[in-house]
């Protein structure tokens, strides 16, 4: 493999290893499967049920959990990895811990399945209930047991699967948190026996299927910031920076030195214990929390950003950057000054390139889109989706670069294929723009998947009719 170029990898394990990928920019991989918290224990039992259906499920979860959990009971996880082709899987097992059920009905017939929430349990007995057959529920306790019991089965599918490559992530339960106010606070009730079954089920897998293993600093610190709110392993960005880098590492090094993945981690558990020592400030919660003080008390937004240290120069900058984008206290609004600040962060981190990007287009002259399309370009060519869509944006307007509907759809549809969220509607009006009739076939076959959940593609598809 090029050392520049990102595999393809499936994902299977809890929001940690999903994580990973959604908090960073995802640096070009391509994510085939995601198995998202299911136990893989009732994957290797009998089948012995006729299968649900997403349509027989009542509420209003997304129709993403509908059909995940709908593969769970069905026992459909493993034809779905067999289906990618991926090069690599990354595994976490905190599923296996969650709360396994088994569901038995009247003619002595028996599923077993794995709910780690409430939403999921219920998705699932509506669509049994549906069915009308008479079954009762037994939650299965916790079984170690049972665990390393079915751990063979599973270590020769994925070794069967993707060889030796595959990446273990250790999942352990933070005793930390940062708040939204960056203070310290220790989460409540006690974590040892969770990360002890964690702990041992990580060793029994290593053994059985001589994984690569990225390990957790024990004071891991998670973040009330967190995209999907305060949990016990949503993570502070810095965990999640570390870990890919070293799936980075891992993957794009023909032989990775174990040496080297120690090194990282030793950098990493040094780093989690300078935030919790308020020696330093995690960049992510920094930054969150000054955002929100622009918008509620701006001064307040100036002096925690000043009062940000040199340890803390990402954040600070990036920080100093929103400041003069919104115009708040002391600093008056300018997007020149913005992009000033943004670009010294880019130089710390390239994560904030879509940002730098977006504040030289919105500056608008014809050197600021040159730059924004300069920035932006690697990152494109290295099949980052969002910059896949920015270049698509680019020689759609013909900024920064001469206008070009065809180099346009090309970078879109990219983009589509990295689900990247409005990619889909730009395709639909590069298209439309280049008017022939292939082009109008494929605008409304981008825009169909939303058209039952997006009323941007609803009001394309009501154009496209209105014109015929």
């Amino acid at each position: 493999m090029d050392s520049n170029e990102c595999p393809s990898v499936d994902i299977w394990g809890c929001c940690v290893s999903r994580d990973i990928f959604s908090m960073n920019q995802d640096r070009g991989y391509s994510i085939g499967y995601y198995v998202g918290g299911h136990s893989y224990i009732p994957q290797f039992s009998a089948h012995e049920t006729e299968d649900v259906l997403p349509s027989e499920m009542s509420g209003d979860s997304p129709n993403f959990l509908k059909k995940s959990m709908c593969n769970e009971y069905n026992k459909r996880i493993l034809d779905g990895l067999r289906s990618t082709g991926s090069e690599w899987i990354i595994v976490d097992l905190r599923s296996a811990t969650y709360r396994h059920y088994e569901a038995v009905f009247e003619d002595g017939k028996r599923e077993s399945f794995s709910a780690h929430t409430d939403e999921f349990l219920n998705l699932l007995k509506s669509a049994l209930d549906k069915k009308g057959k008479k079954y009762e529920l037994e939650e299965i306790p916790f079984s170690m047991e049972t665990c390393i019991k079915y751990m063979d089965p599973l270590a020769t599918f994925l070794k069967e699967r993707y060889g030796n490559k595959i990446i273990l992530v250790e999942t352990l339960e933070s005793s930390y948190r940062l708040n939204e106010s960056g203070e310290i606070h220790e989460w409540e009730g006690e974590s040892r026996l969770q990360n002890s079954k964690i702990m041992r089920l990580n060793n029994e897998f290593i053994k059985k299927t001589g994984c690569y293993y990225i390990k957790c600093p024990f004071d891991v610190l998670s973040d009330d910031f967190h995209r999907w709110g305060p949990a016990r392993v949503h993570y502070v960005t810095e965990f999640y920076r570390y870990a890919l880098d070293v799936i980075d590492y891992i993957t794009k090094t023909g032989n990775p030195d174990y040496r080297e993945i120690d090194i990282r981690y030793l950098e990493c558990a040094a780093l989690m214990n300078e935030i919790r020592m308020a020696q330093r400030s995690s960049v992510s919660n920094a930054v969150k929390r000054v955002y929100r003080l622009i918008k509620t008390d701006p001064e307040e937004a100036v002096r925690v950003t000043e009062s940000l240290s040199d340890e803390d120069y990402e954040a600070k900058v990036v920080s100093l950057s929103r400041l003069y984008r919104f115009g708040a206290g002391s600093y008056p609004r300018s997007l020149v000054k913005s992009a000033e600040w943004m670009r010294k962060a880019c130089q710390c981190n390239k994560n904030w390139s879509a940002e730098l990007f977006d504040l030289l287009w919105k500056i608008g002259t014809e050197d600021s889109c040159r730059e924004a399309v300069e920035l932006i370009k690697p990152l494109a060519e290295a099949g980052i989706g969002i910059y896949e869509e920015r270049m698509g944006t680019a020689f759609c307007e013909g900024k920064g670069v001469g206008k070009d509907l065809g180099r346009s759809a090309e970078w879109l549809r990219k983009a589509v294929r990295k689900k990247v969220k409005t990619s889909r509607l730009k395709l639909f009006d590069v298209l439309c723009e280049t008017g022939t009739e292939e082009a109008y076939a494929e605008m409304i076959e981008a825009v169909t998947p939303l058209s039952s959940s997006s009323s941007g593609a609803m009001l394309r598809l009501g154009y496209a009719y209105k014109g015929g």
